[in-house]
């Protein structure tokens, strides 16, 4: 769930889920029965804001048509996976209920971000125990342990590893719980408006017990 921009690296995740894919078409003699099954029922859903809803984003609508490309280019059992979703913004209330239910009803949300300030839906998503797929993009790595609350690929652009990296997820189901409980922890030890508050106070305890600097009068000449 993002904004339609190029820097949130939709098309490698796009490309990813289609190699994921391809492994079990290639190979699934070497999977187990659950595993395989996992990776014939997995969907893979892209989900932003009308592009004509957003006043200040006129890139939007032009990324959203380049993924439609792609998509149209799939086979007909690929865009079966595969859905491509533009929520409507007229209503804020609805609109969260929206995202709200497409992360919670996630097995893992991935947040392929080439750049990030912060990464808010990531946060969204740990909070709500579910395992985050993210990038070493600097919101998310200042949010995202990798291997302890979720995972982080080096390289956002390469749908090889995060075809790797969403593969072995899918297939440790005690690992990705553990690791979406601890993402839930982390969020509520770090991120909330509490710990928040907690260090402004500190910060602010600080500096009224700091001992006053002698203030200068203008125009003296430093020692």
């Amino acid at each position: 769930v993002s904004r339609w921009d190029r820097l949130k690296g939709f098309p490698p995740l796009l490309d990813a889920f289609v190699r994921l894919k391809q492994f079990l078409r290639d190979d699934p003699g070497s999977l187990t029965e659950r595993h395989r099954r996992c990776l014939e029922l997995v969907r893979l859903v892209l989900a932003g804001p009308d592009p004509d809803s957003i006043a200040d984003d006129p890139e939007g609508k032009g990324v959203l048509d380049e993924l439609c490309a792609r998509y149209r280019a799939l086979d007909a059992e690929m865009q079966e996976d595969v859905a491509l979703l533009t929520l409507p913004m007229a209503s804020r209330k609805q609109n969260a209920l929206m995202v709200n239910a497409l992360q919670r009803c996630s097995t893992v949300v991935v947040q392929n971000s080439l750049q990030e300030g912060f990464g808010l839906t990531a946060t969204e998503a740990m909070w709500k125990r579910v395992c985050v797929l993210g990038t070493r993009a600097c919101g998310l790595r200042h949010q995202v342990r990798s291997g302890i609350d979720g995972v982080l690929v080096h390289d956002p652009t390469d749908p090889d590893e995060i075809g790797r990296r969403l593969n072995d997820l899918l297939e440790d189901v005690p690992k990705r719980d553990h690791m979406a409980r601890n993402a839930q922890r982390h969020v509520h030890d770090e991120f909330l408006i509490f710990t928040q508050i907690w260090r402004w106070l500190r910060e602010l305890s600080g500096c009224v017990g700091a001992t006053p600097r002698p203030v200068r009068p203008e125009g003296q000449a430093r020692a």
